[in-house]
């Protein structure tokens, strides 16, 4: 997403510098997330995680017990899905994307001084739905997927420098996102977001 998109939404970014200056200002941890997503959606009769999206905000970390930490993050995250093109199926041609304010709220077990692991839930905000059919942008007039998607998550971070880290996350929604119907509109499919996050974290 281009960087104009993304100063339209001045709460997110009120948040992200927030978060981050109390949590230097009470000694908590905190850091900066950016990656990406690859994404699908579960319910379609497609698969794969062909759908590539930004991920990227800022997390603190409230330690509380010698190997335990509880966080809080503001994230950005663009999901969705993506068919490859097959020209014996032209029908089947379509991306679908779902940008998301995400608040994801962990507790993470420290197994050594730099790996932790941890496990949760996180409440997305939908701000952005974009539909690509056969090469086309459709207009919505009514978006077709819910403006909440909670998901649980379970997630791995490893420290390999002083202030740098990669974190390696799935999430997955607990209730469906939407009710599509097929083609022959004589079925709905339950639709919901199946996601692997990679980012790069910088602590400081």
């Amino acid at each position: 997403m281009k960087l104009t998109k993304i100063l339209k939404y001045p709460l997110l970014l009120l948040l992200l510098g927030a978060s981050i200056h109390t949590a230097r200002a009470q000694n908590i941890k905190a850091a900066l997330l950016l990656g990406f997503n690859a994404s699908q959606v579960d319910g379609d009769d497609m698969a794969g995680y062909h759908k590539f999206g930004l991920n990227g905000g800022a997390m603190a970390i409230l330690p509380f017990k010698k190997k335990f930490s509880a966080s809080f993050e503001i994230t950005y995250a663009q999901k969705g899905a993506k068919s490859f093109f097959n020209p014996e199926f032209p029908q089947e041609d379509f991306r679908y994307t779902m940008d998301y304010l995400e608040i994801p709220v962990l507790l993470n077990y420290h197994d050594k001084e730099n790996i932790f692991f941890s496990a949760g839930g996180s409440v997305g905000i939908l701000v952005r739905y974009r539909e690509v059919q056969q090469g086309l942008e459709v207009p919505v007039n009514e978006i077709p997927v819910n403006k909440r998607d909670y998901s649980t998550v379970l997630s791995g971070t490893y420290l390999f420098a002083k202030h740098w880290g990669v974190n390696l996350r799935f999430s997955y929604s607990l209730f469906p996102i939407a009710y599509w119907p097929d083609i022959s509109n004589r079925k709905n499919f339950k639709v919901s977001n199946n996601v692997i996050t990679v980012r790069l974290v910088y602590q400081f």
